[in-house]
């Protein structure tokens, strides 16, 4: 994967991506009018298994989060950040896209009873969601299959809990990518083993 791709060289022609109006025109629908901003959130993802999870900050990020993400803060303000993933390959056939469990934003806890639904995006698909739902992505790793290969950005309301959000996203992509651009990637020969 690639945290922060945006902030490699390589990806300089992606720049337009988080500023496209035809996303803009769907995130301003899903905010309902309300002022909202990029949130610093961009990986690209490929070839990992996605484990159920909600996006909320968690290890050593986590204490950017001073807010609680389920309840209004001292003014009223609510949590809203939405997460978009653009799919660069078709998942008509498969579930190595993403599964969600509807509603399960709004609870603190994954609720595994009522079972989950399977995207099958198409190739060029985006999927907007708010990034507290519980969700996974291919949960099984096929050494042998396609892999998977995505794009992903967030946006959240102009508030504190998305500038709180934003703060601990940058730091865990700046640890990331530092570590990503120190790890020298095997060629030729040894990756056929």
């Amino acid at each position: 994967s690639v945290p922060n791709f945006l902030g490699v060289p390589e990806f300089a022609g992606a720049a337009w991506l988080p500023k496209d109006p035809r996303l803009h025109s769907v995130l301003g629908a899903a905010f309902n009018g309300t002022e909202y901003r990029f949130a610093s959130h961009n990986d690209v993802g490929c070839d990992f298994v996605g484990v159920w999870h909600k996006d909320v900050l968690r290890g050593n990020v986590a204490k950017f989060q001073e807010c609680d993400v389920w309840s209004p803060d001292s003014i009223g303000e609510q949590h809203e950040i939405y997460k978009v993933m653009f799919y660069l390959q078709d998942h008509v056939h498969d579930e190595q896209a993403m599964k969600v469990i509807p509603g399960s934003h709004v609870l603190r806890h994954t609720p595994w009873e009522t079972g989950y639904v399977a995207l099958h995006p198409r190739m060029g698909d985006a999927v907007i969601f708010d990034q507290r739902l519980s969700h996974a992505g291919n949960t099984f790793y096929d050494v042998f299959g396609k892999g998977r290969l995505f794009i992903q950005v967030g946006f959240g309301r102009a508030n504190r809990f998305t500038d709180e959000f934003e703060r601990g996203t940058q730091e865990r992509q700046n640890t990331l990518q530092e570590r990503m651009l120190k790890t020298v990637q095997p060629r030729g020969w040894p990756t056929m083993l």
